[in-house]
């Protein structure tokens, strides 16, 4: 199932979730947490929506590492209803399928993510013009 990963230097990396249950394990190891948080960013008529896991208790850690890119992502997405600090890496799936199922990032919602990403990414690094955001992994 296809996935985003955004990491708090602004790094993406495209990521195949397991169609399963095997998903919250991968989404464990991927952010690095044994606690993951769902924040619904987004939701459409058609039902396929944007959602963003992270770790639940980032914030709370004695040292959190702020993730710039998932806060303006998330506020971009929401219409600014969701402003609010994110720490570690963060995953953008799509919305909820029928039951617990997840439904997979839509290409469209790829796209302004990791365009937001790379944007902040290049801000913060000096860099001006289209940089790529991140790799891919298959």
């Amino acid at each position: 199932m296809r996935a985003r990963l955004i990491r708090p230097d602004g790094t993406t990396e495209a990521i195949s979730l397991p169609a399963d249950t095997g998903a919250l394990t991968a989404m464990y190891e991927l952010i690095g947490s044994d606690s993951v948080e769902a924040v619904r960013v987004l939701r459409t008529g058609t039902g396929s929506g944007v959602t963003m896991w992270c770790d639940e208790h980032g914030l709370i850690r004695s040292r959190p590492v702020i993730n710039p890119a998932a806060r303006a992502i998330v506020a971009f997405l929401s219409r600014r209803s969701v402003i609010q600090d994110f720490a570690g890496p963060v995953i953008f799936t799509g919305g909820p399928g029928g039951g617990h199922d997840l439904t997979p990032l839509t290409s469209y919602y790829d796209e302004i993510i990791t365009t937001i990403a790379g944007q902040l990414r290049s801000r913060a690094t000096g860099q001006h013009g289209d940089q790529p955001a991140g790799g891919e992994r298959r």
